[in-house]
């Protein structure tokens, strides 16, 4: 997302862009106009964007961030090896915000499971970001889990709604 102020240096650049990504879009902030469009409606998976609704979502429903979270055998070790995690070993606690801190710094898939098994019960909490997604007007995309691994998860989105979900 761009600003007026800096369109009009900023379309001449954009004209050139090649990008390697299947899908993207840039659009300017005020007017939602669309600057640029590479297959922003096709339907991806949204991979790691994912934790950003993770962490809003966490963030609207928990009154106190320094709330206590234990990690459970299944969030921890739904986690295949290869996956990026923030080492969280089964049994140990820590507070929501620094769980916040390892699904955003250290994109955590580990911390984005135990985030959704104590903010709202799992299945809620998917459920939820669902709503939230079609509020923003997201309409193209689906969650199925918290953290975007593409795990034979139905998880899809479009680069468009992404961009929905950043504004």
């Amino acid at each position: 997302l761009i600003n007026n102020e800096d369109k009009n240096e900023d379309e001449e650049n954009i004209q050139g862009l090649d990008l390697h990504s299947e899908g993207a879009v840039l659009i300017e902030m005020e007017s939602g106009e669309v600057l640029y469009d590479k297959n922003m409606k096709e339907r991806l998976y949204p991979a790691s964007i994912t934790k950003i609704l993770t962490a809003i979502l966490t963030i609207e429903n928990c009154d106190d961030l320094s709330q206590k979270a234990k990690a459970s055998e299944y969030a921890v070790k739904s986690i295949t090896d290869g996956y990026t995690t923030a080492g969280i070993k089964v049994g140990e606690e820590f507070t929501l915000n620094d769980l916040l801190h390892g699904l955003m710094l250290q994109s955590g898939n580990d911390a984005a499971m135990i985030i959704a098994n104590n903010t709202l019960k799992y299945d809620e909490f998917i459920a939820q970001m669902n709503i939230k997604a079609f509020k923003l007007g997201m309409y193209n995309t689906f969650y199925e889990n918290p953290h975007g691994l593409n795990d034979n998860s139905k998880n899809k989105s479009t680069a468009y709604d992404m961009a929905l979900l950043m504004k």
